[in-house]
């Protein structure tokens, strides 16, 4: 759709046949149904982008020969590159003398340019030029991994310029290609470099968008450029983990769905962490859909045992695919008649998360900061013998969570979501994860600083851990026990015991973790969120709030019409109020099948479908006590005559709930 408007912007040209050819950039900050402004041979017109395009790329346009031009703009400044990146044309006046179809001299930006005096055109009119952009040659590393016509970005000026290996040419990791660009933009590189980054509420770290597409981790604090910070490194491939130094290890920007087509790139990324939570987890949410499996191509039924919810469980999931954890999932629990339209499979997820993270079963402990975050049990193999298998296991459950926009039970330490979202983990966190260890290395480090001898202290490069009532030695490094600590090897030491604390002695359970994570989640959706909105999307909030589960209670039959203030639900919600946290989770299992709260309030609670179902308070006859529809978040709550009776039966009813029946 082409249109004339007013302001100009820059374009490139061909001719063909009756109609000319423009290659014109979809300027900053304009998106798919959007429009521009761009001025082609002569005359402005306006440019809609099409679906599928991005800010950055290149269109090519189609304008007749024959368009009326458009009036001359005024004369403009020459001088200024960017002037020449806004606008192709240049003005300049026709000097005294000069007639039609004669040459003149014309000097802009100490380039010497000859010009033609156009027809009707005299001394004194203004005359637009195109200014010739001469080429440069640069050379480029090509990236691993790449094949002939494959795409790659590279950094020219702070944009992301998109680069195709040219058919036929076998290129290999670390060759360089060369390419032509306009000298211009390397002008301005020069003058002004900026990179696109991925800046994270309250946190040091940054993400930076490399010129061939991986993100890397770059600390905004120039205090703390000299801490040691490490970020994991999951090479899914070769099902490795490593720890390096934060600054050396990156994650691709983009995950490719098919051949053709992106789930993710990096531009979405840096458009969607700028936006606030609620509307992250609608992209989030939107680009799990897009990978669900449909019904239609399958689904998954398991057959659980309420008294072996573990074990069929952890048999079903864990033969299942990469594609099948993707299906939708109908949960039946024999002997049971009860119908999975959601509650079920909510349900599930809360026996499970709360049977692995239960300290008693040795897999995860509590945090010593906070006893109510969980963190893996370096000693998990003392409790249990199959404790790598449960740990892949519980990672696709928390990936599968993640994916159908359910809860898990219980919470986990910031280090430990640090490492689900690949953050970098530094000295700085220890005193929030572990204060007495953390104050332990704080006092060499002011020893130290007061030019005390560290190795009066006769400490080696070994720690010791205690686990089942018995305590080891392991040594940070080979041979650590016949390694001194002095002042001099004191920033290895720190180094080696933060690797030690929050890496070393959980990797095995650690990277069979986040490979049965990644199974379902895509690190790369993560990528926009911080520690607390993985937090608040995974576990609900810490608390749950009443206000807000009021404000969004619908009410069906008989509290229709007075809602909150008719007396069966007033005394309702007065019992409910009185109950302390745990016990509104315990009943907010009863009536949901989950005792969490979804991270953006009680106004998105999911129903069976994935769609938001309220809660609801519906009217029944006194024949029945409270019944709960988990798929649909409803309560059947008779009309009682007094609140003694509605607690008492309300009590009755959670205390009885652990088998569904059918709706």
């Amino acid at each position: 759709m082409l249109r004339r408007r007013t302001t100009p912007q820059s374009s490139m040209q061909t001719n063909v046949g009756r109609q000319r050819e423009f290659r014109v950039r979809i300027p900053d900050n304009v998106g798919p149904g959007q429009e521009f402004r761009v001025m082609c041979g002569g005359r402005l017109v306006r440019v809609v982008v099409p679906d599928g395009a991005a800010t950055g790329q290149y269109l090519q346009i189609s304008v007749p020969n024959n368009a009326a031009p458009s009036p001359s703009p005024p004369p403009v400044n020459p001088s200024s590159p960017r002037d020449r990146q806004q606008q192709a044309y240049i003005s300049v006046r026709v000097p005294t003398g000069v007639q039609p179809g004669q040459q003149f001299r014309a000097t802009i930006e100490g380039r010497d340019l000859m010009v033609t005096c156009p027809a009707d055109t005299g001394a004194g009119d203004h005359v637009r030029i195109i200014l010739p952009q001469s080429e440069a040659h640069f050379e480029v590393i090509v990236p691993c991994g790449l094949r002939a016509e494959q795409t790659f970005m590279v950094d020219v000026n702070g944009e992301h310029i998109a680069l195709k290996v040219p058919k036929g040419v076998q290129v290999s990791a670390g060759q360089k290609l060369r390419f032509k660009m306009p000298k211009h933009m390397f002008a301005e590189s020069r003058q002004k470099h900026h990179t696109p980054q991925l800046v994270y509420c309250n946190n040091q770290w940054r993400r930076r968008v490399q010129p061939d597409g991986l993100l890397s981790w770059t600390c905004s604090n120039p205090a703390q450029n000299d801490t040691p910070a490490f970020a994991r490194f999951l090479f899914t491939p070769m099902q490795t983990l490593d720890f390096h130094s934060a600054s050396d290890v990156t994650l691709t920007s983009s995950f490719r769905i098919s051949s053709r087509r992106n789930l993710v790139s990096h531009s979405d990324l840096l458009r969607v962490h700028r936006q606030d939570f609620v509307s992250k987890c609608s992209w989030f949410n939107a680009r799990c859909k897009e990978l669900r499996v449909e019904w239609s191509e399958g689904h998954m039924r398991l057959n659980i045992r309420r008294d072996m919810v573990l074990e069929d469980s952890l048999a079903a999931i864990n033969s299942m695919s990469a594609y099948d954890l993707r299906k939708i999932w109908k949960i039946n629990f024999i002997g049971e008649d009860g119908l999975d339209a959601g509650g079920l499979s909510r349900e599930l997820f809360e026996l499970v998360s709360k049977t692995l993270l239960d300290p008693d079963m040795g897999l995860w402990q509590p945090s010593p900061n906070n006893p109510e975050e969980m963190e893996i049990n370096p000693a998990s193999g003392v409790y249990v013998d199959s404790h790598l298998e449960l740990f892949r296991f519980f990672g696709k459950i928390l990936g599968k969570a993640l994916f159908d926009g359910q809860l898990v039970s219980g919470r986990f330490s910031p280090y430990m979501l640090k490492h689900l979202l690949g953050w970098p983990i530094s000295l700085c966190d220890l005193q929030y994860l572990d204060s007495t260890y953390h104050n332990s290395l704080s006092q060499l480090l002011q020893l130290d600083q007061d030019g005390q001898d560290l190795s009066s202290l006769f400490l080696n490069f070994t720690v010791t851990l205690s686990a089942a009532g018995s305590s080891t030695t392991e040594e940070l490094i080979p041979d650590g026990a016949n390694v001194e600590l002095t002042n001099e090897k004191l920033e290895s030491y720190l180094e080696e015991s933060l690797k030690h604390r929050v890496f070393t002695r959980i990797r095995p359970q650690l990277k069979e973790l986040l490979l049965g994570f990644v199974e379902v989640i895509p690190e790369q959706l993560l990528v926009v969120f911080d520690v607390n909105e993985l937090s608040l999307l995974l576990c609900g909030p810490t608390s749950i709030d009443l206000q807000d589960w009021m404000q969004n209670t619908k009410y069906e039959g008989d509290y229709a019409l007075k809602k909150h203030d008719h007396p069966t639900c007033r005394w309702f919600w007065e019992i409910i109020s009185n109950f302390d946290e745990k016990e509104k989770r315990r009943f907010l299992l009863f009536a949901t099948g989950s005792s969490g709260v979804p991270g953006r309030g009680f106004e998105f609670l999911p129903g069976s479908d994935g769609s938001i179902h309220k809660f609801t308070l519906t009217s029944t006859d006194m024949s029945a006590h409270p019944k709960s529809h988990t798929c649909f978040n409803r309560i059947d709550l008779p009309v009682y005559e007094s609140k003694d009776n509605l607690q008492e039966a309300l009590l009755e009813s959670m205390a009885n709930s652990k088998e569904f029946t059918m709706d």
